[in-house]
């Protein structure tokens, strides 16, 4: 699932508002975020795409991949 930044508030360290994450997992209301060790609340995040079958075939883009997140 992918989801975007909506407040990084006291956090703006190690997140961007409206930049885009992976989520890896989800625990004790919070994303663990792909390259993360520790969760964030899910009241930071609105989701962007659900998980879906990968498309078979040539020309699928994805979203490029930052240092520390999605951006499209």
């Amino acid at each position: 699932m992918i989801v975007r930044c909506v407040d990084s508030l006291f956090q703006t360290d190690v997140l961007v508002e409206g930049w885009e994450y992976e989520v890896r997992a989800e625990r004790d209301d919070c994303f663990i975020l792909s390259g993360f060790d520790k969760g964030f609340s899910k009241r930071r995040f609105e989701i962007v795409s659900q998980p879906t079958m990968p498309s078979l075939g040539a020309g699928n883009t994805n979203a490029t991949v930052s240092a520390w997140g999605f951006q499209r």
